[in-house]
């Protein structure tokens, strides 16, 4: 009896002990559940701050901890759910730290590379990826290894804690638990990357800015996670409440006495039509403290003397090249879509009323060319939408790997291609849209065998030097074969225009390093191309082998208005009337992208000016033609 009462006496206290232990188990295991993510976020920061100056400015502003504190929440919802997914803390813990860790380690690379950081939309290239890689070499940072070994760190540690303490939960308990993390993660994403008034209202006030042409400040100020996931309601686009055919019938009435940019003219000449988007096209001989022995833009500069001559205002730096590229060929602006878009993938999603369409229905043999991976940013299928009739890429082209110069197609066989389009047009006019390769970068290591023009500075190290000479040897060639299709065409009966700009200015040296030490940007400071407004400055030019009545254009000009002009100077008998209500709009406006307005004398509007009835009138003609019904096209007719 006593024996029984003892084995009863001592398996009551090994229950105990076995409900104090369990209950230990759960409690360390909750606390290593919510303290995880703090491992995660150090490691965030480890690569967002350099210096322990930065860390201690970070922990005594007010504005950085509750910054600080967001980013913790949004990590722990993404642990938390895929804690629901895999059902154990560890993997979970390990799948979460590995994106995050992922997210930071390419942002930054994509700042050294390209400056500027990953955004959302960059996700959409991810088809590109090979190629965008060829164009890369990625810099090396201590962070980078320092935050990896903080991430292995962390993944040991929660291996370690979930081993030695081990506990069960009831199937009710996981259950519960579950339905609130589910709750608790589609709250968070809502909030923090769908949520505009989030973002405007609340994430404002802590100085978490979430801008459209500045992410690169955006990203120094936030760090990884808010700079990159509030952006996500940038992908979205709902038709504004204000938005009606009245409206867009509203803006006809008010627009309808503004003079068309069609010629109803029996005698008005309809050119051929050439324009050609030159990679990374600028004039190097801006920067002050290098020396060049002659001009690589000398003869086109010698043309400019008695043809149209001046700056493209491109919507970008050292890169988003279908930027300017979908503004000229449409006559929309990309201040009037999503920030950090990529039109052709996003909003080129049927057929789209632009430029190119207005010429195809007018009887031109629309073209588009480019002596590359035609898929690039989705062409191959927004081309057709737009209204060309045939596209071609590099693997369309006859021979055209064995005419490289440096690493890409050369430009010379580019203006090749566009004369045997002319050759070979199968109606009267033809439209021809270029988007040329040769001087894609990086710059280095060397790419050419001989230089035209010799390049020297005291300034530059060089790395850097030798990068200029083979971007100035590119621009050389540029120059070239504009003017190789200059001299082919003054051959030629047919009225034909030739246009030519810049699509952005070069990525050079490392961090803007070539522009800093070459004079054009402040040296000391951290560089940011967002503020050097010349760093959005590209050259244009437009030839005609035929006298054009009134031919002026404006010295500072936008890419969509560029294209817009030269559809006023085609003469074509038929425009639609919203084309030549958007010209209009640019006289007194003539480069407006989303980052630089200016006005009709050059300047930055001042005050007085009000621009919200042409951001109004113009927003709402795009976004109709371009996103929603269309009414445009069915007014006026």
């Amino acid at each position: 009896m006593f024996t029984y009462i003892r084995k009863l006496k001592d398996r009551f206290i090994a229950a105990r002990d076995n409900v104090g232990n369990n209950t230990r188990h759960k409690t360390v295991k909750i606390i290593s559940f919510f303290a995880s993510p703090l491992i995660i976020l150090v490691a965030l920061e480890i690569m967002h701050l350099s210096g322990f100056a930065a860390i201690w400015a970070c922990l005594t502003d007010i504005y950085s901890l509750c910054k600080l504190a967001i980013t913790y929440v949004f990590v722990l919802a993404a642990q938390s759910m895929f804690f629901v997914l895999l059902r154990k803390h560890f993997p979970a813990y390990v799948v979460t730290a590995l994106l995050f860790y992922a997210l930071s380690f390419v942002t930054y690379v994509m700042y050294d590379i390209t400056g500027d950081p990953l955004l959302p939309t960059d996700l959409l290239l991810m088809k590109n990826v090979k190629e965008i890689s060829s164009f890369a070499k990625i810099p090396f940072r201590i962070s980078y290894v320092l935050s990896f070994l903080v991430t292995v760190f962390g993944c040991v540690t929660v291996w370690f804690v979930s081993r030695k303490h081990k506990s069960k939960f009831n199937a009710f308990f996981r259950i519960a638990v579950d339905f609130v993390i589910l709750a608790f993660f589609v709250f968070s994403v809502h909030t923090l990357c769908l949520n505009t008034d989030f973002r405007h209202n609340v994430l404002k006030k802590i100085n978490v800015n979430v801008s459209a042409f500045n992410p690169i400040d955006d990203l120094n100020s936030n760090g990884v996670v808010l700079t990159f996931f509030p952006r996500i309601a940038d992908l979205l686009l709902e038709e504004p409440d204000d938005y009606s055919r009245e409206v867009i019938e509203d803006i006809y009435e008010r627009y309808k006495d503004v003079p068309s940019i069609s010629s109803k003219s029996k005698n008005a000449r309809q050119p051929n039509v050439i324009i050609i988007q030159n990679e990374a096209w600028w004039d190097p001989t801006r920067l002050k403290n290098v020396e060049f022995s002659e001009d690589p833009m000398k003869d086109i500069k010698n043309l400019g003397k008695k043809y149209p001559f001046g700056n493209l205002v491109s919507p970008s730096y050292a890169g988003g090249t279908c930027l300017p590229e979908f503004e000229c060929i449409t006559g929309y602006s990309t201040a009037f879509v999503p920030p950090n878009s990529y039109p052709y993938i996003q909003h080129v999603l049927k057929d789209t009323k632009s430029i190119v369409s207005t010429y195809k229905a007018n009887g031109y043999e629309t073209v588009a060319l480019h002596p590359y991976h035609i898929n690039f940013y989705s062409r191959d299928s927004a081309y057709p939408l737009l209204g060309f009739d045939t596209v071609v890429g590099m693997d369309d082209m006859p021979d055209a790997l064995e005419h490289k110069d440096g690493w890409y197609i050369s430009d010379d066989y580019a203006a090749d291609q566009i004369i045997s389009a002319y050759e070979n047009k199968t109606k009267d006019r033809l439209y021809c849209f270029m988007v040329t390769m040769q001087n894609h970068g990086a710059y280095t290591p060397q790419r050419y065998d001989d230089y035209d023009i010799q390049v020297d500075s005291l300034y530059l190290n060089d790395d850097d030097l030798q990068g200029l000479r083979d971007y100035t040897q590119g621009v050389k060639d540029a120059s070239d074969s504009f003017m190789k299709l200059v001299n082919y065409f003054k051959e030629q009966k047919e009225p034909t225009i030739i246009a030519m700009y810049g699509d952005h200015l070069p990525l050079l040296g490392t961090e803007g390093s070539t522009y800093v030490d070459g004079g054009m940007a402040v040296k000391g400071i951290e560089f940011n191309p967002a503020h050097y407004e010349e760093l959005y400055h590209t050259p244009y030019i437009v030839w005609s082998n035929y006298k054009i009545p009134d031919l002026k254009l404006p010295e500072y000009i936008s890419a969509s208005n560029l294209g817009l002009s030269i559809l006023k100077y085609s003469s074509l008998p038929e425009v639609p009337w919203y084309q030549s209500v958007m010209y209009s709009m640019y006289k007194d406006y003539p480069a407006y992208v989303r980052n630089i307005k200016y006005n009709k004398n050059f300047e930055e509007p001042g005050e007085g000016e009000d621009l919200s009835m042409f951001e109004r009138d113009y927003r709402f003609l795009q976004q109709d033609l371009l996103h929603f019904r269309c009414y445009s096209d069915l007014i006026g007719k």
